[in-house]
C-alpha cells in the first residue's frame, strides 16, 4: 500500500497516495477539471494543457494529468487567474478546430463544445472569413474521392 499524505485543494484538506497523478485525484473527489488528452486507462498525455492548476510554491500553472502528489501541496483549480489560464488555452484549441466538425455538428457529445460554453466565449476574435476553407469531395482519380 501506497504511503498517503496531506494536500489541500481549493482550501479542502485531503488524503492521497504520494506519487499518484494529482488529476487522478481530481476526478476521484469529483473536482471538475478540464482535460481532453487524459484517459484514466490510457495514462498521461500533456499535450492539451486543459488540466493547468495552480500549486502554490510554483513559478507558473502544472498540468494535473502530469503531476505527481507530494505532501502538503497546496492546490487551486479555481481562480482568476488559473481560469484565464485555461481560457488562453481553449482559445488556442478553437483557432484551429475545423468549422465543420462531425462530432460537434452532434451537439452534446463534444468536450470542446462543453469548455466553450462553460467559458462564455460568444463572441469570437478570429475572423471566420480569413480562415482557409478547402474544397470539399475532390475527384482525384478512379471511384476515389478526398473529403
Amino acid at each position: 500500500m501506497s504511503e498517503m499524505v496531506e494536500i489541500t485543494v481549493n482550501g479542502a484538506q485531503m488524503q492521497a497516495s504520494k506519487g499518484s497523478l494529482l488529476i487522478d485525484k481530481l476526478l476521484d473527489e469529483n473536482i471538475h477539471i478540464p482535460h481532453f488528452c487524459y484517459h484514466q486507462a490510457l495514462g498521461k498525455d500533456g499535450n492539451c494543457r486543459m488540466c493547468m492548476v495552480e500549486i502554490e510554491g510554483q513559478k507558473r500553472p502544472q498540468i494535473a494529468c502530469d503531476t505527481p502528489i507530494k505532501s502538503g501541496m497546496n492546490i487551486r483549480t479555481k481562480g482568476e487567474n488559473i481560469e484565464k489560464v485555461r481560457r488562453d488555452i481553449l482559445e488556442l484549441q478553437l483557432i484551429n478546430h475545423p468549422i465543420d466538425c462531425p462530432t460537434c455538428d452532434q451537439a452534446g457529445e463534444c468536450k470542446l463544445q462543453d469548455y466553450y460554453m462553460e467559458s462564455g466565449f460568444y463572441e469570437s476574435r478570429v475572423n471566420i472569413d480569413n480562415k482557409t476553407n478547402h474544397e470539399k469531395r475532390i475527384d482525384i482519380g478512379s471511384n476515389v474521392m478526398l473529403d
